[in-house]
């Protein structure tokens, strides 16, 4: 005869496994955002980097990879911003 299974130890070791897995799911999902805002922040398009750096901290607020690009990715459009507001220069076309 088989001893008796303890299912909170089977249930402990599950939760255990899944909570491994969904950690690891987690992180390739923020690389994955890390990789594309820094494929986006290459290719100047800088709105949709600010966008997936922003979504990417939506699930870990304090990603400093993802705050670093958010971080550059917004002071570029802020010089865009500037130089558009600054208007043409006369006489340097």
């Amino acid at each position: 005869m088989l001893p008796p299974i303890d299912s909170s130890t089977t249930t402990r070791a599950v939760q255990k496994h899944d909570n491994e897995r969904i950690s690891k799911l987690h992180e390739k999902i923020l690389n994955s955002y890390v990789a594309l805002a820094k494929t986006k922040e290459k290719s100047k398009q800088l709105s949709d980097a600010l966008i997936t750096a922003n979504k990417g901290l939506e699930l870990k607020n304090d990603h400093q990879e993802l705050l670093a690009i958010r971080n550059r990715v917004q002071q570029s459009l802020n010089r865009i911003e500037k130089w558009d507001e600054a208007g043409p220069i006369i006489g340097t076309f």
